[in-house]
């Protein structure tokens, strides 16, 4: 049977991920102005948002000391909450919300006879 919530899970993971790259170079260019724009994905990426919150002192300070290096980049907190994780969040959200029929999680269990 072909799961409609997994298709749909995998367009909008997709259009996270490419957008989100886009709006991350674009920041990247422009400098702190643009840096507004991660705010969409704040409000996007909600659930996944509230990991903001559990950032401690050690991580800030390690942020701070590598600052000109690669990982300094690669660990960037919003890389990792919005391009890594709202991205993993986009594509299980269909199957959150979608009936058990198309592939979802709420309803009746699916006859397989």
């Amino acid at each position: 049977m072909n799961k409609i919530a997994r298709k749909v899970g995998l367009y909008l993971a997709s259009l996270h991920f490419v957008t989100f790259g886009l709006v991350a170079v674009y920041v990247a260019r422009s400098g702190e102005e643009g840096a507004i724009l991660l705010f969409v994905f704040w409000v996007i990426d909600f659930p996944i948002s509230v990991l903001y919150s559990c950032v401690n002192e050690a991580y800030i300070s390690w942020m701070a000391t590598h600052a000109e290096s690669i990982w300094a980049y690669i660990l960037y907190l919003p890389y990792l909450i919005h391009g890594l994780l709202g991205t993993i969040w986009w594509y299980f959200a269909p199957r959150l919300v979608m009936p058990k029929n198309l592939g979802g999680v709420w309803g009746r269990s699916v006859d397989k006879t």
